[in-house]
């Protein structure tokens, strides 16, 4: 239990978040609007859609809406096997060629949590590809991989509904036709909290901010996100 929290607690604080270079790209903020239906099946499965709305460029521009669906299965007490797929409209505003596009994007994770005392601890490890849809390779479609690990902790306040948690994520991407090394990592830092508005309802608040870890002209993004989650009753069905 004490190397799944210090693992954890390394993960969380490896990076250097006070670094910002006079080289990095700022696209200034964004902001992630969802929401979430969850529908409990039994005791191990879990279904889930989300919609979700995002701005970018100091909230000048759109950056994509997309809808997700996902399934989750606890496989053991502690751990927890999930697919996922997600149909994005994307804003694609870089280069020469502006346009708006469809992606399609799937994804597989397991994750691990435990409790140590007051601190809620969960690792994941989740594997994702997504194409743009109507393209082909022949038209500069390749597949774009995502290997990504995910480290959060969360603190639990008796009494208290606003529980904080920070988070890690690092990201590593594979596509085709591009360098690979550092060119290809990225990091996520994540603080957030959630409101329970009742037993299964809450909204979620997070300050978001990501960089990627390239020699030249690092691009650096942050965002506020607010999620509201709710349960998907049998009546619905």
């Amino acid at each position: 239990m004490r190397c799944v929290l210090l693992l954890t607690l390394l993960l969380v604080c490896s990076p250097n978040w006070a670094q910002i270079k006079t080289s990095d790209i700022d696209r200034s903020f964004g902001i992630w609007l969802s929401a979430q239906a969850n529908y409990k099946f039994n005791k191990k499965w879990i279904f889930s859609i989300e919609k979700q709305y995002r701005l970018k460029d100091s909230l000048t521009s759109f950056d994509r809406l997309l809808i997700e669906i996902e399934a989750s299965y606890n496989l053991l007490k502690q751990f927890e096997l999930g697919l996922g797929s997600r149909y994005l409209w994307l804003n694609d505003d870089i280069g020469e060629l502006k346009e708006f596009e469809h992606h399609v994007r799937f994804h597989l994770y397991i994750s691990h949590k435990t409790r140590v005392g007051s601190l809620s601890l969960r690792n994941r490890f989740k594997y994702q590809q997504q194409n743009e849809i109507g393209k082909s390779r022949l038209y500069g479609d390749y597949t774009s991989r995502n290997y990504r690990w995910k480290s959060l902790i969360k603190y639990e306040i008796r009494n208290w509904r606003l529980d904080p948690e920070i988070a890690t994520e690092f990201f590593y991407h594979s596509q085709l036709g591009q360098l690979s090394g550092l060119l290809g990592f990225k990091y996520r830092l994540m603080l957030g909290t959630r409101y329970r508005i009742s037993k299964n309802r809450q909204i979620k608040f997070r300050l978001i901010t990501e960089k990627e870890l390239q020699i030249f002209n690092p691009q650096r993004n942050n965002f506020v996100e607010v999620k509201y989650s709710f349960p998907f009753k049998n009546r619905y069905l």
